[in-house]
């Protein structure tokens, strides 16, 4: 959307904001267009920033490439290390799939020492797919080229080959656990550990997978259409348009309500156990 877009949202959230609220700022970008302009823009809003980099560049460039299939790694470091030297608070954010998931304590070291992260969320890659789409999928979700291929949407009882594999999910966790926990308790924060912490301890989890129930991570587009959730933006999971409804009717409404409940309905037993 451009700089300006962002300026734009920034200063009508400031002509509406009330009396004592308190208004955080936070965006998720892929670092590759992140320059002195926009760090400028960051610190002078205090936004947090979480940056997206999935290890060191050869891992990283597997998926994450340009419109061209070129590599970004070397941008993205570059724009971690720009962000860091200007004072912006930056989070990374790692995808954790079929490409970096025996990779676990490296990865980590090199968010840790070569990047000087101290937040690091690490997010698991489960795509799925129907059986008839399933060759489509792992080929690439969107278009590339003149070719047109089915835009991603979370159907189907299949995974492509990129998906981690769920055995390789709990053993990368557990070997950057045995990492963190030996050195790095208190200085670097991985979200995760940090959520399962909190549920241990009895108090709100800050990630809905920790919770009975979910339902309150609602996503907003600019266009002011509003889905059940930020890992949802599908047709069938859009609520309505701010433009026609007012946001409190939409997160109160039936139907998200059932969003929320159905993760605690119609999980089975072991899996809420």
């Amino acid at each position: 959307m451009g700089l300006d877009f962002f300026r734009r949202a920034v200063d009508l959230v400031r002509r509406h904001q009330r009396p004592g609220q308190v208004v955080e700022h936070t965006i998720q970008t892929n670092g590759t267009r992140i320059d002195e302009e926009w760090c400028a823009f960051f610190r002078e809003h205090g936004f947090l920033v979480g940056l997206s980099m999935d290890g060191p560049a050869d891992v990283h460039d597997t998926y994450r490439v340009d419109k061209g299939g070129g590599p970004t790694h070397h941008r993205v470091l570059a724009a971690a290390r720009l962000m860091a030297e200007r004072g912006v608070d930056v989070n990374i954010l790692c995808t954790v799939h079929a490409a970096n998931q025996d990779r676990g304590p490296e990865l980590y070291r090199y968010f840790r020492d070569e990047v000087g992260a101290r937040f690091l969320q690490l997010i698991p890659i489960v795509e799925r797919a129907t059986p008839e789409l399933l060759p489509v999928a792992d080929a690439g979700w969107g278009t590339s080229g003149r070719e047109v291929r089915p835009l991603y949407r979370v159907e189907g009882s299949e995974v492509t080959r990129r998906s981690v594999e769920p055995d390789a999910w709990g053993r990368f966790l557990v070997a950057i656990f045995d990492e963190w926990v030996r050195r790095d308790v208190g200085t670097v924060f991985v979200q995760l550990f940090d959520a399962a912490l909190a549920s241990w301890l009895g108090t709100q989890p800050p990630l809905c997978l920790f919770n009975e129930t979910c339902g309150a991570a609602l996503a907003l587009e600019h266009t002011g259409d509003v889905y059940s959730c930020d890992h949802f933006v599908e047709p069938r999971f859009l609520l309505g348009n701010l433009h026609e409804r007012h946001l409190l009717d939409l997160v109160a409404s039936p139907r998200q309500r059932a969003f929320g409940t159905d993760k605690r309905d119609s999980l089975p037993r072991y899996c809420r156990e």
